[in-house]
């Protein structure tokens, strides 16, 4: 949120991406200001055990493209730390609490596909499934996807393929098992669809961060 006033004279640009995280008291009203953070902020989420505060947002120097990643600090706003994804990856999609307040689930768009993720508080990150791309098996529609974990862990995914329509499909909590609960493509039983073939481009240089990350090998949780 941004809630300073807006200077006069040419906008500066530092103070248009600047938000904050806030406190709004339901008893009486009043507003705490818990981060200075100098940045983007978007879907900040509060722990179930009401301890942290996860957040993704990017600051410092103003570029044309600077990657979102995930931030947690405690309740109060201190303590603020950045996990940053070992890839180097962009995460602009809302998080998900893990039920013990441990870590947290993200969406994120990986080698043209999209991934479930999971971080805990010290940085670690694990790929939990490479097939919540949808049926275009695509990372760059995941604003029309949707995870749901449960209070025993198990997680609920769309999972899509590049030959099928997406299926509910249930995830243990570490990703080696995964059920599928729906057969809404089974209409397309009969139809042959054409093959998609992964093409790998070799560029001037590396993205320093962004939507593609290294080609590289990811286990794959395969559902049965």
């Amino acid at each position: 949120m941004l809630r300073d006033p807006t200077p006069s004279g040419p906008v500066d640009p530092a103070h248009a991406v600047a938000a904050d995280i806030y406190s709004f008291s339901i008893a009486d009203g009043a507003v705490t200001r818990l981060t200075r953070f100098g940045g983007t902020i978007a879907h900040a989420s509060v722990s179930p055990d009401g301890e942290w505060i996860a957040f993704v947002g990017s600051r410092g120097p103003q570029k044309s493209f600077r990657t979102n990643v995930v931030h947690v600090m405690s309740r109060s706003g201190d303590n603020l730390r950045t996990l940053n994804h070992p890839d180097g990856l962009e995460v602009h999609q809302e998080l998900l609490w893990l039920p013990d307040s441990s870590g947290l689930l993200a969406l994120v768009p990986h080698e043209g596909t999209g991934s479930l993720q999971k971080v805990n508080l010290e940085g670690q990150w694990t790929v939990l499934s490479r097939e919540v791309g949808g049926s275009a098996a695509s990372g760059y529609v995941l604003w029309s996807k949707f995870v749901s974990v449960s209070r025993g862990g198990e997680i609920a995914i769309l999972r899509g393929s590049s030959t099928r329509t997406d299926e509910v499909a249930v995830l243990s909590p570490d990703g080696t098992g995964c059920q599928e609960m729906t057969r809404e493509a089974d209409w397309m039983s009969d139809i042959t669809v054409a093959p998609i073939e992964s093409m790998w481009l070799a560029t001037r240089q590396p993205m320093q961060a962004g939507l593609f990350g290294r080609p590289t090998l990811l286990p794959t949780s395969r559902c049965r």
